[in-house]
């Protein structure tokens, strides 16, 4: 069973690339989704079809904005809440999240954040979660 990971809305941007510059991250996203199991966010979504839309180098078309959210459809779904919010925020200041143990990776942004708390929380042990 492939791990879930968050991951920012830059990595599916750089896998649905076209623009020759990105032929290597274009690789390594790919890489990196294919290892996992995709966790998505609705703000992923819309900063996705943003970006795809107004990034016109990119060569993001709109029917592959279709296969995207096509392609994400099935993969698990973490909403953003304002609870997720303040935890995540807190979390992206501090040194440590839920599980009581800094990520292995800090998240780089709130919404980053956001996820890890859910993902850890999920997986981390009753005792290990902060109330």
């Amino acid at each position: 069973m492939l791990e879930p990971a968050f991951f920012d809305t830059s990595v599916w941007l750089y896998a649905y690339s076209e623009a020759p510059d990105d032929a290597a991250k274009r690789v390594r996203a790919r890489e990196l989704l294919l290892s996992h199991l995709p966790v998505v966010s609705g703000q992923v979504l819309q900063e996705f079809i943003a970006a795809a839309l107004r990034k016109k180098h990119l060569g993001i078309s709109e029917d592959q904005i279709g296969e995207f959210l096509s392609f994400t459809a099935d993969f698990p779904f973490e909403p953003v809440t304002r609870d997720l919010i303040l935890e995540a925020n807190a979390c992206a200041a501090a040194t440590t999240c839920r599980t009581g143990t800094a990520p292995s990776s800090p998240p780089q942004n709130r919404a980053a954040a956001a996820t890890f708390i859910r993902m850890t929380s999920r997986t981390a042990s009753a005792s290990a979660r902060l109330p």
